[in-house]
């Protein structure tokens, strides 16, 4: 029927296409770790909290969850992809690629992140705060966009926001989301740095970990260079199809890997001996 099945649109990215953004409910992103050992990522999310910062650059505020998957993968290495679908009218998918870049909650006042503010202040309060689950915004770079058909996805109406996430947020506050957050969001499923450890303060790094049900948790802080090293060994020990990758993708070699274990394995006989 004369139909073009995919093009490309953008950056820049056209009023049309800006517009069109901004009428959207939900969108998906895609994030990707280095190692083939580690796993693919995918995340819906309210489209409510998606801005278009100019015609190259589009943003979400992201709020405390259980994953921190995203997180993990951009500090690694940058990639991220963000798919929309339209569910109501006429049939089109939009993907955007590009460089991901994270801004913690805590940096987010700093004059440099004025414009990003000011895309997000319906979401502030009077005072100028921002919801107590707010962990920070993902900024996406645009490097390639495309446009395809979606003939094949069906209609869906759309009936209102969910508020459970927020209302949870709320409950706990901020203090008791940021808690939530080291223990939840320290680390990916595949034992990857996440958020919570570069919220932590300066020298602060996980002492103490529980693993149980395929997700790795932050029990303790602290400074002890010995028990974070014994950490990264019972991270690496859960995980054994990824422990060369961990090594691998920090920089390390095959017999780096061996004498990180070695040394993890001599921190803990030390910390076994100190307690007896």
């Amino acid at each position: 029927r004369g139909f073009e099945m995919g093009r490309l649109v953008g950056p820049p990215l056209t009023e049309s296409e800006q517009a069109w953004i901004a009428e959207q409910r939900v969108f998906f992103h895609a994030t990707a770790p280095l190692s083939a050992a580690h796993r693919v990522n995918v995340s819906p999310k309210s489209a409510n909290e998606l801005r278009v910062i100019d015609a190259c650059t589009v943003a979400w505020l992201d709020l405390s969850g259980s994953g921190a998957e995203t997180f993990a993968h951009i500090a690694q290495n940058g990639r991220l992809t963000i798919m929309l679908v339209a569910l109501t009218g006429a049939p089109k998918i939009l993907r955007l690629f590009g460089r991901g870049r994270i801004i913690l909650a805590r940096d987010f006042v700093r004059p440099e992140h004025a414009r990003l503010r000011e895309a997000f202040n319906f979401l502030s309060t009077p005072s100028g705060e921002y919801p107590p689950g707010f962990r920070g915004v993902v900024v996406l770079d645009i490097d390639r966009a495309t446009s395809s058909c979606g003939f094949s996805i069906p209609f869906f109406e759309f009936s209102r926001e969910r508020t459970t996430l927020r209302e949870w947020a709320e409950d706990k506050g901020r203090d008791g989301t940021l808690a939530y957050r080291q223990l939840k969001n320290s680390y990916s499923i595949d034992g990857l740095p996440s958020i919570a450890q570069q919220e932590a303060a300066a020298g602060l790094k996980p002492v103490g970990i529980s693993i149980k049900g395929g997700y790795i948790s932050a029990t303790e802080y602290g400074t002890n260079p010995l028990r974070h090293l014994y950490v990264r060994l019972q991270v690496a020990c859960a995980l054994p199809g990824a422990f060369l990758a961990n090594t691998t993708q920090e920089g390390l070699g095959a017999r780096d890997g061996l004498v990180f274990a070695a040394g993890a394995l001599f921190a803990f006989c030390l910390m076994r001996a100190a307690r007896t």
